[in-house]
């Protein structure tokens, strides 16, 4: 077909750092996604190979690592076990490394995933607590709770920190639906540019801002983007994880950068990581500073995590009362109006 069009293809290539630069270009030609094209961008492409798997639901394995002491874990916890998938093909492993979290997410288990009968409601359950965890080191740890997938025969893989929030119960399925080797959907701290995907990155591994990084962040350029680092929430086809193409054992890096180390040894094997912003699935939590000097540490997240405190205390329908009109407040007797609040947790 090209010899009769009298065109002749382009074939680029070169050493890893203009990979990454390629890959990049690849989120925009040729006839990927027009960036000056309305006020988001136009992505051309997004919704190509996009699949439905609500019809025949995949087998997945969700593992939850709790790392260290975290604000909101009870929302993390519940929030997860509230997300849209059949239980019947839903597996589930929760790692927990941080001691003072032992007792409340035992109780929180015992809520969610047995029923009266005392059975486990989803294909399959564990709880590792601190002192039924062998292997301390993180990279480890996440290559052993990876290759639980093949055991269990999945075909997705979730790997989820505590240190997200989630506030659509469809971001599953949604990953799912794009059917890429490695997906994130986008999280980011609320009023930063934090967030859990890097545009680029440096000769060393570690991040390096791309001219683009801040428009996707701000989500001015919404769309997918092949991206050499993600992290936090990490969508993995059972197939990619089979073919032993990626792992988070990798000597270059210290154990604290699992991330780093699991996105280096995905760059190596020429295996696309992708992020997608075109939806909010959630947010990223500040993890720094959470203490055990209060009877209710989270109370004091307000300056912290405001997004999450005013999540977790302050009612849903509170800001719907804000557009009210006087005559509108519920009022039992005069000059008294009643309008919801805060949250039961309060």
């Amino acid at each position: 077909k090209q010899w009769y069009q009298r065109r002749v293809p382009i074939t680029a290539g070169g050493p890893m750092h203009v990979k990454l630069d390629l890959n990049r270009i690849s989120n925009y030609y040729p006839h990927v996604f027009n960036p000056t094209a309305g006020e988001f961008g136009e992505c051309y492409t997004c919704n190509e190979d996009r699949i439905d798997v609500t019809e025949n639901p995949p087998v997945i394995l969700t593992n939850l690592y709790v790392k260290e002491r975290t604000p909101f874990i009870d929302y993390f916890i519940n929030k997860t076990f509230e997300l849209n998938h059949p239980r019947s093909r839903w597996h589930v492993r929760i790692y927990n490394l941080a001691p003072s979290h032992t007792s409340h997410l035992q109780e929180l288990i015992n809520f969610h995933v047995y029923d009266d009968n005392n059975s486990e409601k989803f294909a399959s359950f564990e709880l590792f607590q601190p002192e039924d965890i062998q292997v301390k080191e993180l990279q480890a740890l996440y290559e052993y709770g990876m290759g639980e997938c093949t055991k269990v025969k999945c075909d997705w893989y979730f790997g989820l920190d505590s240190e997200i929030t989630i506030t659509d119960n469809d971001v599953l399925s949604d990953l799912m639906s794009y059917n890429k080797s490695v997906i994130t959907t986008q999280l980011t701290i609320p009023g930063q540019y934090w967030s859990n995907f890097w545009g680029g990155v440096n000769s060393d591994g570690f991040y390096k801002r791309s001219d683009d990084y801040f428009d996707m962040v701000l989500r001015k350029r919404r769309s997918v983007f092949n991206v050499p680092y993600v992290s936090s929430l990490v969508a993995i086809r059972s197939d990619v994880i089979q073919s032993k193409k990626v792992a988070y054992l990798n000597e270059r890096f210290s154990d604290s950068n699992y991330d780093v180390a699991f996105a280096d040894n995905a760059r190596r094997n020429n295996v696309f990581m992708y992020v997608v912003n075109t939806k909010q699935h959630g947010h990223l939590k500040k993890m720094e500073n959470y203490t055990a000097l209060h009877t209710n540490n989270d109370l004091w997240q307000i300056f912290v995590n405001p997004t999450d405190w005013k999540l977790n205390y302050i009612h849903k329908d509170y800001s719907k009362f804000l557009e009210f009109k006087r005559y509108q407040f519920p009022s039992p007797c005069p000059d008294v109006f009643m309008f919801p609040l805060v949250t039961g947790k309060l």
